[in-house]
This record gives C-alpha cells, structure tokens and sequence, in this order.
C-alpha cells in the first residue's frame, strides 16, 4: 500500500511538473521573470512587424533559437533574427541572451527580481551596428492570479566594432521601458496589457533629423497548455514618428 501511494504521488508529481515545464511570457515585449527548468530545453520563435514608419516602410522580423535551462536561477538563449521587407530579404543578427532569476524558479514568492544581459552580432540590421542589452526585471504575482511585471533596460550600441570606413558613428545608448499586468481567464488562457518604450539618451543623428521617443500601449493574449505556450499581441505606437503598430507572435515548445 505504501509502494503503491509512493507511486501516485510520484506520477501526480510528474505530470504536475510536465504542466510546468514551459517557461512563458505572459507580454510580447515586457520581459518576464519565468525561465526554464535546470537541464531542459525550448524551441522559441518570435514573428513580428515594424508597420507604417513614417517615411519608410514595414519591416517583417523573424528571431529563432534554443534557450536552455542551465540552472533553476539561469536560462540561455542562442537565436538568430531575420528582417525582411517588400523587396528584401537578410540574417539580421546572432545573439547570446542570459537571464538569470534571483530567486530559483522553484521559489513560491509572489516577488521575484530577474537581470538580463546580451549580446547581439549584427550582421546586416537597420540599427547598422552590434550592441549590449541589459534590463532589469520585477514581477509580482503568481502565474494562476494577477500578474505585474516592469522592466526598465538599456541597449549600447557598438559602432567600433563595425569596419572603420566610414569612420564609426558615436556610440548610441538607448533606454527602454516597459511595464504588463496580466490576468488568468482561463487555466490556459491569460489576458493582459502593457506599455513599451524607447528613449535615446545618447545619440547626435545628423540634422535635420529629429530624436524623438518612442511610446506604445497594446494587449496580449497568452496560451499554456503542457509543453507548448504562445502568447500574441499588439502595440499601438503613441508618437508621431513611431511605427503605428506592431504585432509580434511568441510560440515555444518544451523539448
């Protein structure tokens, strides 16, 4: 008898776990503080548009790759992206991507802190150079009620590590910010809404062209079921020469 509670308790405690395995982000854009299981591994695609920039046209991104869990505190990403627009195709990017959790993932506290850092090797991308993230990330609430996440970041961009002729450009420092509160409809389902933006804090473009911020507010849904979550939104950009919408798709699969 004691075998036989031994072993439901045990496979009750496997499929709980297979129900958890997939790390998703409840926001298309806000970086959340759920990551992957120690030893496990995510197939991740993201698809989104830049659409109707002022004055140019849309730009169609793919970013792709593994994240591994290496710890219950660390999960690493090694994607590739693509940009692609109406008469062009290219590999925009290689990245490192680390995020690691303060708390293990195991840790049931409703407050839990996350510090992000990259590294993103441009190869053909309409930011012209590679570049340095970091953010940092807090979120409150469980992942079965009302959820908070902020994330305020930094993106450094590296024009003297792109060929000297030209000259290099000064370097360009850009802060973002974004902030999501997310809700569970369903057990499956999540809803939520979040604001993003970017704000260059270092950066002489050549007159006559302006440096203005740019600011978004959109929603999302999200989707979880086992191994498998997808979350889809949009953002809706608020100033005038900000893309005037930006879908993006998130899907993963735990391996």
């Amino acid at each position: 008898m004691g075998r036989t509670l031994a072993a439901l308790v045990a496979l009750a405690a496997a499929v709980h776990s297979a129900d958890a395995r997939a790390g998703i982000r409840p926001h298309i854009w806000t970086w959340d503080t759920n990551i992957v299981p120690q030893g496990d591994v995510e197939l991740e695609q993201w698809l989104w548009v830049r659409g109707k920039i002022p004055g140019r046209g849309a730009a169609y991104w793919t970013w792709w790759g593994p994240v591994f869990g290496a710890t219950d505190h660390l999960e690493v990403a090694v994607p590739f992206q693509t940009v692609g627009t109406t008469s062009s195709f290219f590999l925009e990017s290689f990245e490192v991507d680390a995020r690691y959790r303060i708390f293990s993932r195991n840790d049931d506290g409703k407050l839990q802190p996350l510090v992000r850092a990259a590294f993103h090797q441009a190869i053909w991308s309409p930011d012209k150079y590679s570049r340095l993230d970091a953010d940092a990330v807090l979120s409150y609430g469980l992942r079965d009620e009302l959820r908070v996440t902020v994330d305020l970041g930094a993106k450094v961009f590296l024009p003297f590590l792109a060929p000297p002729d030209p000259p290099p450009d000064p370097v360009r420092v850009q802060v973002t910010y974004a902030a999501g509160v997310s809700y569970p409809v369903l057990e499956w389902l999540r809803a939520g809404v979040e604001v993003f933006g970017e704000i260059d804090v270092a950066y002489k473009p050549p007159p006559p062209a302006p440096q203005l911020p740019h600011h978004f507010v959109g929603a999302s849904l999200g989707y979880q079921k086992g191994k498998v979550w997808i979350t889809a939104g949009m953002l809706v950009g608020l100033t005038a020469d900000s893309p005037q919408f930006m879908p993006r798709l998130i899907w993963a699969v735990a391996l």
